[in-house]
C-alpha cells in the first residue's frame, strides 16, 4: 500500500535538515524497508544517513559513521531477524549510547523479537514485513513529534551542556 499523502502535510512544521542516522543490516529484505523509510523521511523534510558498508573502506567508514552519529539529531535502528546478527548495528547503537543519545534512538522491532541490551527501555515500533508502511508512518510520526518537542522544550535536549 502507498503511504497516504496527508502525512506529507507535517513537513511544513519541521525545522529543515534534521539529520537522522539509520542503522540496519545489509540483508535484501532490510534494504527494502530502509529504502522506503529513507525516501519517506526525505519527503517530509528530514536528512537521513544510511551507511553503505564496504569492507575495503572499513577504517574510514567507521570514522565517517561516528561523525554522522555525532551530528545526527536522532537514530532509527532496524532491529530485524537479520539485524540481530549484525555486529555493525550493535556497534552503531553503542556509539550513540556512548554519546548520551540513548533517548534519541527509535528502534523498529520485527514482530516476534524483543530488543536487547542497550536498546532495552527505548521507544520502539513493531514491524510486520507484510505491512511495512505502518511501521514507516509510525516511525516518521514519532520522529516528527520529538523534533517538535525539541523545538519548544524548556529543558532543551542540548547535548553540549
Amino acid at each position: 500500500g502507498k503511504i497516504p499523502s496527508d502525512y506529507l502535510v507535517i513537513s511544513n512544521a519541521l525545522p529543515q535538515n534534521k539529520k537522522i542516522f539509520i542503522s540496519h543490516s545489509n540483508s535484501k529484505r532490510d534494504k527494502i524497508i530502509v529504502t522506503k523509510l529513507n525516501n519517506f523521511l526525505i519527503k517530509i523534510g528530514f536528512d537521513p544517513y544510511i551507511a553503505e558498508r564496504n569492507p575495503q573502506l572499513d577504517q574510514h567508514l567507521w570514522e565517517k559513521i561516528r561523525k554522522e552519529i555525532v551530528e545526527c539529531e536522532n537514530a532509527i535502528v532496524l532491529y530485524s531477524k537479520d539485524g540481530i546478527k549484525s555486529g555493525d548495528i550493535r556497534e552503531e547503537v553503542g556509539i550513540a549510547v556512548g554519546l548520551n543519545k540513548k533517548d534519541k534512538i527509535l528502534v523498529i522491532v520485527e514482530d516476534g523479537l524483543s530488543p536487547l541490551g542497550s536498546m532495552l527501555g527505548q521507544e520502539y515500533i513493531k514491524l510486520n514485513f507484510k505491512n511495512m508502511d505502518d511501521a514507516i508512518v509510525s516511525a516518521s510520526n514519532y520522529i516528527v513529534r520529538i523534533s517538535r518537542d525539541l523545538g519548544n522544550d524548556s529543558k532543551n535536549h542540548n547535548l553540549d551542556n
